[in-house]
C-alpha cells in the first residue's frame, strides 16, 4: 500500500515601502541568480599540461551547487547601491552612503561576542526595507550566498536559522576584520545578500507587495528581538489564528 503526503504550501508574502526595492530587488528563487561566471561555464575542459591532454569535469557538474540553487531556495537581494566604509586597526570606525536611505548599517560592540571575536574585526547589521511573512510555520537557513562573490573574505554574513511565521524582519549580520589600511565595501543593486533555503520539503509561492509606511510599520521592529519577545509575538499570533478558526467553525456560536 502506497501513502502520497502531500507536500506543505508555503506562502512567502514580500513587504516593502521602498519603491527601488520594489522594483529593482525583489526577493525571489535562487535559480534566478546564478552566477554570471556560471553561465558560459563549460562541463568539461582540456588541460594541455595533464598527460594525454586529460579532460576535467568543472562545477557545472556539480549536483550540490545545481540544488544550492534550485531547491527552493531563495535570495534576499541588495535593494540598492550601499558603500561601507571601514577604518584601520589602528583607527577603528564605520560609515556608510545608500542610495535609498531606508537601507540603514548599524553595528554591536564586540562585548555582544564575547571570546568569540578580538578587536581586529567590526560587526556590522544591514537593514534592508522588505519585510517577509508566512502563512506556515517553516524554518530557513540564513546563509552567505558566496558563490555569487568576487571576493568571499572581504566579509562574512553569519548564519542562522529563522522563520518568518512569528517574526518579519530581515537584518543581516555580518563581519569585517580591520586591516591597516582603509576599506571601501561597495554593494550593487540586485546583488545576492542573504541565502535563505527551507529546512521542509515543501511548495514555496513567493508573493510581492508594495505598501505604505503605514501598513510596512504595522509589521513591528524587531531590534534586538529576544526569546521572551519572540514567544510573546508567537504567542498573540496563535491566539489570533485560533479566534478566526472558531469564527469559521459552523458549530461556533458568534
Amino acid at each position: 500500500m502506497f501513502f502520497w503526503v502531500k507536500k506543505k504550501e508555503i506562502v512567502l508574502d514580500c513587504f516593502t515601502h521602498s519603491h527601488i526595492a520594489y522594483e529593482l530587488a525583489k526577493p525571489d528563487f535562487a535559480y534566478k541568480f546564478f552566477p554570471e561566471w556560471f553561465v558560459p561555464l563549460k562541463k568539461t575542459i582540456t588541460i594541455p599540461s595533464l598527460r594525454n591532454n586529460n579532460e576535467v569535469q568543472t562545477i557545472k557538474n556539480c549536483l550540490a551547487f545545481k540544488n544550492y540553487y534550485t531547491s527552493n531556495t531563495i535570495i534576499l537581494p541588495m535593494p540598492c547601491m550601499l558603500e561601507i566604509e571601514l577604518g584601520t586597526n589602528k583607527n577603528p570606525y564605520f560609515k556608510y552612503d545608500s542610495v535609498d536611505k531606508k537601507v540603514a548599517v548599524e553595528d554591536h560592540i564586540n562585548v555582544q561576542f564575547e571570546n568569540m571575536v578580538n578587536n581586529d574585526y567590526k560587526n556590522l547589521k544591514i537593514r534592508v526595507p522588505w519585510k517577509l511573512k508566512t502563512n506556515k510555520y517553516v524554518k530557513f537557513f540564513w546563509s552567505d550566498p558566496v558563490w555569487n562573490r568576487n571576493n568571499p573574505l572581504d566579509y562574512t554574513v553569519m548564519p542562522g536559522i529563522v522563520d518568518f511565521k512569528y517574526q518579519y524582519d530581515t537584518p543581516t549580520n555580518l563581519f569585517i576584520k580591520y586591516k591597516d589600511v582603509k576599506q571601501i565595501l561597495n554593494f550593487t543593486v540586485g546583488r545576492p545578500l542573504v541565502t535563505l533555503a527551507p529546512l521542509s520539503d515543501c511548495n514555496i509561492t513567493i508573493k510581492h507587495h508594495m505598501v505604505d509606511d503605514d501598513k510596512y510599520n504595522y509589521f513591528g521592529d524587531f531590534v534586538g528581538l529576544s526569546e521572551r519577545k519572540y514567544a510573546l509575538k508567537k504567542e498573540i499570533i496563535q491566539a489570533a489564528e485560533k479566534r478566526d478558526a472558531m469564527k469559521k467553525c459552523p458549530f461556533h456560536l458568534r
